[in-house]
C-alpha cells in the first residue's frame, strides 16, 4: 500500500513572524516620514502667513509712514492719531495660523535716528514673529526642535531657533 504525501500549503510561523517584522520595520520608518512631512508642512503655513502679514505692514508702511503692531482693524485705514481702528485688517484677537499651529505677533523696533519725512526722526524696524508654544495654539507643532520659533523682519532677514536654524526658510 501506498502512502499518499501531502503538500502542505501555506507559511510557517517563522515565515509570518518575519514577515511581521519586516512590516513593522517598513511602517515605523514611513511613519517617522509622515511626521517630518507634516512638520514641514505647518512650518510652510507659518512662513506664507507671516510673509503675508510683512506685505501688509509695508502696505500699510507706504501709506501711513509708520508701522502697526494691531493685527485688526480696518485696513486700508486712516492712518494714526486719527480715531482708533486702523490696522492690517486680519481680524481682532490673538492672531493664529489658520489650522491654529502658530501664533503670530508683531515686534516693533525704534532706532534712534534721523530719517527724512518721519516726525518722530526715528527709524522703525518690526519683527513678525510665528510662535508654536503659545497656550492659545494647538501646541501640536511644539516638538519641532528643528524650527522652533521663526522670524522674518523689516529687513527681510528670515531666521529661526531650533537645532536646523539656518535651513528653516528654505525649501
Amino acid at each position: 500500500m501506498k502512502r499518499a504525501y501531502y503538500h502542505h500549503r501555506g507559511f510557517t510561523l517563522l515565515e509570518l513572524l518575519i514577515a511581521v517584522a519586516i512590516v513593522g520595520i517598513l511602517a515605523s520608518l514611513a511613519y517617522n516620514g509622515y511626521q517630518d512631512s507634516i512638520l514641514k508642512s505647518r512650518r510652510a503655513e507659518c512662513q506664507q502667513q507671516a510673509l503675508f502679514i510683512q506685505n501688509r505692514l509695508e502696505k500699510y508702511s507706504d501709506f501711513c509712514h509708520t508701522y502697526t503692531t494691531n493685527l485688526g482693524g480696518i485696513y486700508p485705514a486712516t492712518c494714526p492719531p486719527e480715531p482708533a481702528g486702523a490696522g492690517l485688517g486680519l481680524g481682532a484677537g490673538a492672531f493664529l495660523t489658520d489650522n491654529g499651529h502658530y501664533r503670530i505677533t508683531i515686534n516693533l523696533n525704534t532706532i534712534a535716528g534721523t530719517v527724512a519725512g518721519d516726525p518722530d526722526n526715528a527709524l522703525r524696524r518690526y519683527t513678525v514673529s510665528c510662535d508654536p508654544t503659545d497656550a492659545a495654539t494647538t501646541r501640536a507643532q511644539a516638538v519641532d526642535d528643528a524650527c522652533l520659533i521663526m522670524r522674518v523682519d523689516s529687513t527681510n532677514a528670515k531666521t529661526a531657533t531650533g537645532s536646523l536654524n539656518t535651513r528653516c526658510w528654505t525649501k
